[in-house]
């Protein structure tokens, strides 16, 4: 079998062999024609010479000619016609074989290379005379065994086989090919006679998977790189603040040791740059956490006016140092799928944005209607001066504030960049519109949620130290590293009656203090020098005479994925810093009833 026919060149081999064809065809027929006729006149016509029995004899010697002619015509034609397809087919396969892009190869029973693709020729250097090579030949030992099994399994079972193998082209570079076996025909006795294979080369596309595969390690390593240094920044920055927000409270609420009015007009505003400072720390957080995937939400049915009243209640003292009226419009009642803390958190910054950015006597107003598509629009209008045309480009930038108000009125420039963010995060859309000297209207487009649900409203925070029972001494161990946290938490205790402060630099110290200190209750910072608060409360939790004993974590950490593992390991409760003090009261106090009643009776 060769392979170096061209087409134009196999096109006139066909014509030739017609053109001989038929040429055979007419004289054969012509022939038995005159024959014929011979034979009917001698057979009819007693006056010709053939006349009588010498023309009977004729005629059947005649008749019996133009059976052999027949069948020997028949036999030639059909044999033609048989070689014809054979060459046709032939002709096709050498086709194939010369145009494929593949490594195709046939070998026989004995395993040699019988026919191939020019390509396959072409990798291996093989000539026209190189045929009948076996596998050995042509790849490595180990190859060349892996493919010579594969074969005989086809052999044996009759079944097509496909692996992926890598082996050296001439010039040594590895290629990889994902490889097809498959038997071709088989013999009398049943045994395959011929296998056939085609390898496809993936080469280029596992080194395309091999990058993508080392820029998605970069990219996981760098997501969570950023992940632990957001981590590290939350504790590291708000850790400071808890000591600077926690002082402040105590002197505010310290009726033993009352402060002038000038001292509370200070101290009023080191609290009010702490919680700015504290608000822009958490905004600068959440944006990172959203630009790193890392914004865990739990969507929920929310009826949105009840949290429009609470953004109300939450801002009023806000409206009224700004001599400005927040009102709820009339409008829609359906409940939307969103998250409560987040779209609250929206509706706040939008809020106090009309607050901040209106006038003396005006007023923003919140409103709720029903928006195509399933969707509900909260709306937030002001009655202030607009946003001047040339800032309207910048208004969802980060860090970017109007000229006309930049260090006039208090803000970080980054709220409205993170309602953006939080609200399509949420599956929802925000969107303005605004007019000089007339005010400017804010929006945010939710999911209406499918089923209706009654929902409660969360309680809202105390606004005094709720009060503790001295009945019995109550002991609280208190596990930190950090001096400024350790004395804060000292003066809340001491203001409390009936509980003792028992404290601890390490966690095992604080596992020493537990044996024999028996404390009721225990204050868990995570990040301790050594053991951490987790490896410490895994021990606790171990040891039958201190498994039950409430253990509250303590850390500046605000990472949702932080709070989860929390709870997950299994804390009765957390307080993130800096701490608030009216939550830290409630904590300790419902904790200690829990556990102390129960020991004293």
């Amino acid at each position: 079998m060769t392979f170096n026919d061209s087409p134009v060149c196999e096109q006139k081999n066909t014509m030739t062999l017609l053109s001989g064809r038929l040429l055979l065809f007419f004289v054969l027929n012509g022939c038995v024609l005159l024959l014929v006729a011979i034979a009917v006149a001698g057979f009819y016509n007693r006056n010709l010479p053939f006349s009588g029995q010498w023309g009977e004899w004729y005629a059947l010697l005649v008749s019996f000619l133009l059976l052999v002619t027949g069948v020997i015509t028949g036999f030639v034609w059909i044999k033609r016609c048989y070689l014809s397809s054979q060459n046709l087919l032939a002709t096709r396969l050498n086709g194939v074989l010369a145009n494929i892009p593949v490594l195709v190869a046939i070998r026989n029973r004995e395993g040699l290379i019988v026919a191939c693709s020019n390509k396959f020729r072409n990798f291996f250097g093989l000539s026209g005379d190189d045929m009948m090579v076996s596998n050995s030949q042509l790849y490595p030992p180990d190859v060349a065994a892996v493919i010579n099994t594969e074969i005989a399994s086809v052999r044996k079972e009759g079944k097509d086989a496909q692996f992926e193998i890598t082996f050296p082209d001439l010039t040594g570079r590895q290629r990889t090919f994902d490889l097809n076996v498959f038997p071709l025909n088989r013999g009398m006795d049943g045994v395959v006679e011929e296998v056939g294979s085609f390898a496809v080369e993936l080469t280029e596309l596992r080194a395309t998977e091999a990058v993508m595969r080392k820029a998605l390690e970069a990219a996981e390593s760098a997501n969570r790189a950023k992940s632990e240094f957001l981590s590290r920044m939350s504790h590291e920055l708000r850790t400071p603040m808890n000591a600077i927000i926690g002082f402040t409270q105590l002197l505010e609420d310290d009726r033993n040791n009352p402060l002038s009015d000038d001292q509370q007009d200070s101290l009023h505003e080191i609290s009010k740059a702490g919680n700015h400072l504290l608000k822009m720390i958490n905004e600068v957080l959440d944006l990172a956490r959203i630009e790193s995937g890392r914004l865990l939400l739990s969507l929920e049915n929310l009826e949105p006016r009840e949290l429009c009243l609470e953004c109300i209640s939450l801002l009023r003292p806000m409206a009224a140092q700004y001599g400005v009226t927040v009102v709820l419009a009339p409008g829609a009642t359906t409940h939307v799928k969103a998250d409560r803390i987040r779209l609250r958190q929206v509706l706040t910054n939008l809020v106090s944005n009309g607050i901040k950015y209106n006038h003396d006597g005006g007023m923003v107003e919140l409103g709720c209607e029903l928006a195509p598509d399933n969707f509900l629009r909260i709306w937030v209008r002001d009655t202030g001066p607009g946003i001047e045309p040339g800032f309207l480009p910048s208004l969802f930038q980060p860090f970017e504030r109007a000229a006309a108000f930049d260090g006039l009125i208090e803000g970080t420039g980054i709220g409205l960049v993170l309602a953006k963010q939080l609200t399509e995060a949420m599956g929802g859309t925000i969107g303005f519109e605004t007019s000089l000297d007339s005010g400017s209207l804010f929006w945010v487009e939710v999911v209406q949620a499918e089923q209706m649900e009654e929902m409660e409203m969360s309680p809202e925070a105390p606004t005094v130290p709720l009060p503790v029972s001295s009945e019995c001494e109550r002991r609280v161990l208190y596990v930190e590293d950090n001096l400024a946290n350790m004395r804060l938490v000292k003066k809340i205790i001491s203001g409390l009656g009936g509980v003792k402060l028992l404290t601890a630099e390490s966690a095992e110290a604080g596992l020493e203090l537990v044996r024999t200190g028996r404390p009721h209750l225990i204050l868990m910072d995570i990040n301790l020098p050594g053991m951490d608060g987790f490896e410490a409360l895994g021990l606790l939790r171990q040891n039958p005479e201190t498994r039950d004993i409430p253990v509250i974590a303590v850390t500046a950490s605000v990472m949702a994925d932080q709070v989860h593992r929390l709870k997950e390991a299994g804390f009765d409760d957390y307080l993130t810093k800096p701490i608030n003090l009216q939550r830290f009261v409630a904590a300790v106090d419902a904790l200690l009833e829990t556990y102390a009643p129960e020991e004293n009776k």
